[in-house]
């Protein structure tokens, strides 16, 4: 049994959204907005149903980030021209026909409808990815099983004795702690980090930084000692500390106390509620009465919970 799932919103809100663009799954409903809204809460009630008894938290980001902040000192303190953390984003290419302003909006009034529906909590303070939130839960979590639900890799450092995660996209589940060494030579293109630069034969920094596949097969094929002598360590360091889950820089144990802060007294999301909202963001009827109708909501969750067991059963069946 889980006693705690963490769901990284975003992550969860962008799968829902993207889903619609590969085709994989036959749409519902006749717009955007009501495909998306339709396929989130179903995703977000499939997970209460996995886990009716778990405190689910909903972990959502906040900008601007504290890494926005740190990146632009390492930058300044050194003399060089600051690159923005995520900045390289805002020229991708926005391939749905809704606006990225409409789905945000969309996304907040979810989440509001989920948090109340769900009996789950929303940690969402400025300055914190669900990263960071993970991060705290997880590394400081000893007695309790703890589940963490998203496609990020960076959550899989964490993973080990009673500390989980599910990838929603491939459904699988990982145990091991995964090695972020790798990614801290190379950087992290999705978050506009750069890698280490490879050192010359003298010690100085080179021209040219190292790739990914680089980056495996040097700790692969060196000791610690040895590869660390070929890279630029002052950028692995940065890397290091925007990557490695919870950020070495921060005091654990007052993390913990500012986040049991955030628990106990939960950020009242106050957004409208009335017809209207949910007429301009594409709650579906079937949908609204899952988010308003207590009653429906636990037959639903009835039903879908006895079909789970009821294919798990088989599954196992099988495997036997």
């Amino acid at each position: 049994m889980i006693d705690i799932v963490v769901v990284d919103w975003k992550n969860i809100c962008k799968i829902c959204s993207y889903s619609i663009l590969s085709g994989s799954v036959a749409c519902c409903y006749s717009t955007e907005p009501d495909e998306i809204a339709h396929r989130i809460v179903k995703r977000m009630f499939c997970i209460r149903a996995d886990n009716p008894d778990a405190n689910l938290i909903i972990a959502s980001d906040k900008a601007p980030y504290w890494r926005h902040k740190f990146i632009n000192k390492w930058y300044n303190d050194r003399g060089l021209e600051p690159i923005g953390y995520k900045s390289n984003r805002s020229s991708m290419s926005w391939p749905f026909a809704s606006s990225k302003e409409t789905l945000d909006d969309l996304y907040a009034h979810i989440l509001n409808q989920v948090c109340n529906c769900l009996d789950a909590i929303c940690i969402q303070d400025v300055g914190l990815e669900a990263d960071d939130v993970w991060g705290i839960i997880a590394s400081s979590e000893k007695e309790k099983t703890v589940q963490g639900i998203t496609s990020d890799s960076d959550w899989q450092q964490l993973c080990g004795n009673n500390i989980t995660v599910l990838n929603p996209v491939t459904n699988e589940i990982i145990i091991e702690p995964a090695d972020i060494r790798a990614k801290c030579i190379a950087g992290d293109r999705g978050d506009n980090v750069l890698g280490c630069n490879k050192k010359r034969k003298d010690g100085s920094p080179g021209a040219t930084m190292w790739g990914i596949d680089g980056a495996k097969k040097l700790i692969a094929t060196h000791t610690e000692s040895e590869w660390s002598r070929l890279v630029d360590w002052d950028t692995y360091t940065r890397n290091y500390d925007l990557i490695k889950l919870p950020c070495p820089l921060w005091n654990l144990e007052e993390a913990v106390y500012e986040l049991g802060s955030i628990i106990k007294n939960p950020i009242n999301l106050t957004y409208e509620e009335s017809t209207k909202i949910l007429d301009t963001f594409g709650v579906t009827e079937p949908v609204r009465k899952l988010l308003s109708d207590k009653a429906e909501r636990s037959i639903w969750i009835s039903k879908l919970r006895a079909y789970l067991q009821e294919k798990n059963a088989k599954k196992a069946e099988k495997s036997e």
